[in-house]
């Protein structure tokens, strides 16, 4: 499988593991971004301020469940 085309945007996030069992497919991506522009003062920012684990599940695909697993980071304003 070509994993390049599973992901939206292979240089904002990157697969980690790919998990089939036999009625859960886990699939869990990590955020690669080394900086993000703040959506209020609009400046660019390299500041980690911390992790988190977002999940998002959708309707099953052929009675298979799909969990999505995003570990993102949070950015500091620099201003």
């Amino acid at each position: 499988m070509d994993v390049s085309t599973l992901l939206a945007d292979p240089s904002a996030i990157s697969l980690e593991t790919f998990v089939s069992k036999q009625n859960l497919i886990i699939v869990r991506v990590r955020s690669v971004q080394k900086a993000v522009c703040c959506p209020l003062c609009n400046e660019h920012s390299i500041s980690l301020h911390s992790r988190y684990v977002r999940q998002v599940a959708d309707l099953p695909w052929h009675g298979v469940a799909i969990r999505l697993e995003l570990q993102t980071r949070k950015f500091r304003s620099l201003k």
